[in-house]
């Protein structure tokens, strides 16, 4: 009885240490699991908690493989995360990455419990032991956690704590992981259509439309191939402006398509409706043919969507996924939103088009094609645009001789840009010229192309230098409103001068207290002088005052040499400045 009593006690004794024992076993288990669940309270991806839950449990327990399952978008299917180095063994377990067999992985995913196999799974892949344990989170399993032995294998109660503790880890880890992606995502999105708003904003060409698309939109929503098409003015035809695949490779292979041709471009640009294709058997039964098996040959999902402004097709966008693609509602979200800012530009592109057509008609009717014939002057002009778009401007010059042997010379510039801009360039100009050969002087001028501003332009906004050369060629009579001053070369000394301005404002009305009617200053002028009228597109630079950009200009014409044409000469100083970034549209010069 004494013995039997000391053999239970020691017993006991055993039975409590090795209780203690496992506690502490346990309980390290579950601080291991913590530790790696603070680790992880940072990571930014799913596939970054895969990669570190992997690594940490295969080293844990001696693991052959481990792979973290997660369900797929659709419901269908298993992803493992990155981290898993099961490649070998797919073709053995990739029945446990479906929803549908009676995989362990499945099985513990749709019954909510852990499952432990201690037999053979795949002897021949090198695959005994296994063990699956769920992803659980408060709104649902997000998958499973699948441990694979080389071997037979029995899971110790401590090696259950301790998966059991990684699974409520990673679930925790994932579903945090997972909002940081999920906005991450959205602030890229919002992000990506601002910019995509600035850039197409600015594209008037379909050219320059095509650049933005094919540079932006395919990287933006992660297509690797795409194609732009514009519906052609008769309606009939689906015209491609740009194709892209790769690092924004442009093609304009493809051949335009008749608007009842099937096809997935084609029936969007017709109907409205996107349409959505998921897989290439979808592909072949929708549109079967002899090109769906090349098409299908080089995608595996792809997404057409309609350009529409109201209720008017205008063309439609397509894109190709290599990989199969869920196409998510942000993601398709994502696409409608670019689809729409791409529709937008191009209607403006056409408008641009049509107003640009008939700028330029007004324009070249209105400017001289050819110096005028000034007795006893010589007269160079040169006007060029600057910019992509070749956007027609405001800016004007003229050169005409006036009776009595006088010479009248001016330049200006309306604000802003087009057909507005233009037919407010052709006012001014003509009237500035009528007002001239009425006999009116400088001052006189600028004050009754104030009241032409004012009531008969749109701009409301214009700037002026004229000058009046009298008979004798001796004396020159000037004013300025707004505009940048008049630049004279003496023959005598070759120093540049700035004839004295009295600074007048822009043109306005001058009965408006605020404007003051303007006045005009004189100046000598002598055989060999050179007189220079030009824009502000000569002189302005970012972040640089206009009185450095009339030194650059009055030293380049300080520097002309005395026996190349005046024609030559102001080609040569546009061409000179034109390297350097300014910030109007346009750059004229008349001298």
């Amino acid at each position: 009885w004494v013995l039997a009593q000391e053999v239970a006690g020691r017993m006991s004794a055993v039975q409590d240490r090795d209780s203690a024992r496992l506690e502490r076993e346990m309980a390290e288990a579950r601080r291991e699991a913590a530790e790696l669940g603070a680790v992880l309270a940072d990571a930014a991806t799913v596939n970054s908690v895969g990669d570190q839950v992997s690594a940490a449990v295969r080293a844990r327990l001696d693991a052959a493989q481990v792979v973290i399952s997660v369900l797929t978008a659709d419901g269908h299917r298993f992803e493992p995360l990155p981290g898993s180095d099961a490649a070998a063994q797919v073709t053995a377990i990739s029945a446990a990455w479906m929803t549908d067999p009676a995989a362990l992985g499945p099985r513990a995913y749709r019954d909510r419990r852990p499952v432990y196999l201690a037999g053979p799974k795949a002897p021949d892949a090198g695959i005994g032991s296994t063990a699956a344990l769920p992803l659980l989170t408060e709104v649902g399993a997000l998958g499973y956690l699948g441990v694979w032995w080389a071997g037979p294998h029995e899971t110790t109660a401590v090696e259950r704590e301790y998966l059991q503790s990684m699974a409520e880890t990673t679930s925790r880890a994932l579903e945090r992981a997972r909002l940081r992606e999920a906005e991450q995502r959205e602030r890229a999105r919002v992000e990506t259509l601002t910019e995509l708003t600035r850039l197409l904003a600015a594209a008037l060409t379909p050219e320059a439309i095509a650049e933005v698309v094919a540079d932006r939109v395919r990287a933006a929503v992660g297509a690797d191939e795409l194609c732009l098409g514009a519906i052609s003015p008769d309606g009939r035809r689906l015209v491609w402006t740009t194709t892209a695949a790769g690092a924004g490779q442009l093609s304009r292979g493809l051949p335009d398509l008749p608007m009842d041709a099937p096809a997935a471009t084609t029936d969007a640009a017709r109907t409205g409706r996107p349409v959505i294709i998921r897989t290439p058997a979808e592909y072949a039964q929708r549109y079967p043919g002899p090109h769906a098996q090349a098409i299908t040959t080089h995608g595996s999902s792809w997404l057409s969507w309609p350009l529409w402004v109201g209720t008017s097709p205008v063309g439609a966008i397509g894109l190709t996924w290599r990989h199969p693609q869920q196409f998510e509602p942000g993601q398709l979200s994502v696409v409608a939103a670019i689809a729409d800012l791409v529709a937008q530009a191009q209607v403006r592109a056409r408008v641009y088009a049509d107003e640009h057509a008939l700028a330029a008609v007004l324009q070249r009717a209105v400017m001289p094609t050819m110096a005028a014939v000034i007795p006893g002057l010589e007269i160079g002009a040169s006007y060029r645009q600057a910019g992509t778009t070749q956007q027609v401007g405001g800016d004007w010059y003229d050169a005409m001789a006036l009776p009595g042997k006088r010479a009248y010379l001016a330049a200006g510039d309306v604000v802003g840009h087009g057909l507005t801009a233009a037919e407010d360039m052709t006012q001014l100009r003509n009237a500035g010229r009528t007002l001239a050969l009425a006999g009116y002087q400088p001052a006189g001028i600028l004050d009754e192309l104030a009241r032409v501003t004012d009531w008969a332009t749109s701009g409301k906004f214009a700037t002026v230098a004229v000058a009046i050369i009298e008979p004798d060629m001796s004396l020159v009579t000037y004013a300025t409103a707004g505009h940048p001053p008049i630049l004279i070369r003496r023959a005598k000394t070759g120093i540049v001068e700035i004839p004295s301005s009295a600074g007048e404002p822009a043109l306005c009305l001058p009965s408006d207290p605020g404007c003051p009617q303007y006045t005009q200053g004189h100046t000598s002028f002598e055989v060999g002088d050179i007189m220079l009228m030009y824009t502000d597109g000569l002189i302005e630079r970012r972040g640089e005052d206009l009185t450095d950009g009339i030194a650059r200009v009055a030293e380049r014409l300080q520097a002309w040499p005395p026996d190349a044409s005046l024609a030559s000469r102001c080609d040569e100083l546009i061409v000179s400045l034109a390297a350097e970034p300014q910030l109007d549209e346009d750059r004229k010069s008349v001298g």
